[in-house]
């Protein structure tokens, strides 16, 4: 996961990414979103991470990579909790 951000030469908006493009699909943003947010879970920026997981609720709530990747934003901030104890 570590290495797709690396790819993408830690760029965190698509904008930024293709500033030549005006418009994107909504799966690509969708994709987008659910990659930067398991990047920021990894790298335990929780805060982050549920930045782009409120952005893919926004887009849309219902959607495999948004249930996802809410799941593991759930586990990873009880696992922080956990620790704490």
């Amino acid at each position: 996961m570590l290495d797709r951000a690396a790819a993408i030469e830690h760029k965190y908006d698509l904008q930024e990414l293709y500033p030549e493009r005006d418009t994107f699909h909504v799966s690509e943003v969708i994709n987008f979103y659910g990659v930067m947010a398991q990047f920021f879970i990894a790298k335990k920026q929780l805060d982050r991470a549920d930045m782009y997981v409120n952005l893919l609720k926004k887009l849309d709530a219902e959607h495999p990579i948004t249930r996802e990747t809410s799941a593991k934003l759930l586990l990873a901030r009880s696992s922080a909790l956990y620790r704490f104890r």
